[in-house]
């Protein structure tokens, strides 16, 4: 959801699957070329998901339970990127 937009407020997994199908209608679970369909917005989703870390830093938010919404997937995304070079 990041590639798409920035966002800060709770959402629940239903709201998730709503705003993705929204952006991208033919979404479904384990689409399998999902990947090749986002790479151009990987960056965008990267500076969001740090975004989204760095307000949550300056609000005290420490616990993983006390951050919705909230990823660190990107950071897996920039750690496996080395081995694609």
């Amino acid at each position: 959801m990041l590639h798409f937009d920035y966002y800060n407020t709770p959402l629940t997994t239903k709201d998730c699957i709503k705003k993705l199908k929204d952006r991208f209608p033919v979404y479904r679970k384990n689409f399998g070329d999902v990947y090749y369909r986002f790479v151009d917005k990987k960056y965008v989703a990267i500076e969001n998901a740090k975004r989204m870390e760095n307000e949550h830093k300056k609000q005290g938010n420490t616990k993983p339970s006390s951050k919705n919404p909230s990823t660190l997937v990107y950071k897996l995304v920039i750690e496996l990127e080395k081995f694609l070079k």
